[in-house]
């Protein structure tokens, strides 16, 4: 039997190790941090972003 199957790798997993271990952080902040109002930031989207990026280089 292949090493990697015995230890539980497959050569093209669904998930990689490293994909698990990031799951397990919440990527959201806690409710008593700042928000966006209180940093006076407003959220974007990426296309707009992107846009605003892309149209700078003419």
């Amino acid at each position: 039997m292949d090493r990697r199957m015995a230890s539980g790798i497959r050569p093209n997993p669904t998930l990689t190790r490293n994909q698990v271990e990031l799951m397990q952080v919440d990527p959201v902040s806690a409710p008593e941090l700042p928000g966006f109002a209180e940093l006076e930031m407003s959220p974007r989207s990426v296309e707009f972003m992107l846009q605003e990026m892309l149209s700078s280089c003419d």
